[in-house]
């Protein structure tokens, strides 16, 4: 009687300890390829170059065709940044009507988001009248010059940031039916894992839920920056790519899409003499296998996926593009 009460007990181990462990770490897998999850929204972050200076027709053609073979629905473009006041001088973006324009010329599928943003040691929102003045700015750049909508990547962003969450719901309702607001934010962590990481690393906390849901409220999408981490190891970026991929499908409603942004660019930067960017180990094939990975996960939750988007468009070379194609497109 006592054998098999043993083997009782080890059974209710399994289930008790063991189970949970491995569905919170791996969890139910299917095998899906990467075109399975990809309808063809898609985004990609452009160079400022493309709204400053005189591009002609044939360039802005090829380069909506290029966009359009890979499946990219939005285009962040960057038209900024802000002015410590929350305006930006015209001359930024003195190109950027005639580029739309002709852009269009070859199809109207894309979306044109202006891509603005600034660091708030520059920029500080908690001040109204620069708020007033972000609001006003980007109303500008939808309703004259004719951007289908607005890409912040206001930098950093806080738990409980109430002057950020004040701009977006400003910027929202000042906003046109069926213009597109979209926020760049850094990673995110569930609060239990945040807390056992902050246990260990030493390094900025990552976002939680809770900011994400609040910024859900106003915002269309959220890109989520997914590198620069100081990773190291190309296993361990797909991993946290992966899980990075269910956290938030899990965490963000349904009608609020999720972008998984994926770097393409080679230098990163030096913080406090850290390097903080592996380019053999942070870059689109590992993060795209990190993306399928994730969707293709039980735990995950596939109608608050959106799509990936890759950063930066200028980065991007034939060889990327044919990785990107190769996972995500055929």
């Amino acid at each position: 009687m006592k054998k098999y009460q043993k083997i009782i007990l080890r059974v209710a181990l399994v289930f008790i300890v063991v189970f949970p462990i491995w569905y919170v770490a791996a969890g139910p897998q299917k095998n899906l390829p990467g075109k399975s999850f990809n309808i063809g929204e898609n985004a990609i972050w452009l160079e400022h170059e493309w709204v400053e200076k005189q591009k002609s027709v044939g360039e802005i053609g090829d380069l909506v065709n290029k966009l359009g073979a890979h499946r990219i629905k939005y285009v962040f473009v960057h038209s900024g940044p802000f002015e410590s006041d929350g305006k930006i001088t015209g001359e930024r973006f003195i190109r950027a009507n005639e580029f739309l324009k002709t852009a269009r010329m070859y199809g109207d599928k894309i979306k044109y988001l202006a891509w603005v943003g600034q660091r708030r040691v520059r920029l500080d929102i908690s001040q109204p009248e620069v708020r007033l003045n972000i609001v006003k700015t980007t109303k500008f750049l939808m309703d004259e010059v004719g951007f289908d909508g607005i890409h912040f990547d206001i930098e950093p962003v806080y738990e409980n940031d109430s002057d950020f969450l004040s701009l977006l719901e400003s910027t929202k309702k000042s906003m046109n039916k069926g213009k597109i607001l979209s926020v760049a934010l850094p990673e995110m962590m569930p609060t239990p894992v945040k807390y056992i990481y902050q246990l260990w690393m030493k390094t900025a906390s990552p976002l939680s839920e809770d900011i994400y849901n609040k910024v859900a409220v106003y915002a269309d999408q959220i890109a989520v920056m997914a590198y620069e981490n100081g990773i190291k190891s190309p296993w361990v970026y797909k991993y946290f790519i992966k899980n990075e991929t269910i956290w938030l499908t899990r965490e963000i409603p349904d009608d609020k899409k999720i972008l998984i942004g994926l770097p393409s660019y080679e230098k990163g930067t030096d913080l406090n003499g850290v390097k903080s960017f592996y380019p053999e180990v942070e870059n689109v094939e590992n993060g795209l296998v990190g993306v399928i990975n994730g969707l293709n996960n039980s735990r995950s939750k596939v109608n608050s996926f959106l799509g990936v988007a890759i950063y930066l468009n200028k980065e991007t070379s034939d060889k990327e593009w044919e990785v990107y194609d190769g996972l995500w497109v055929k």
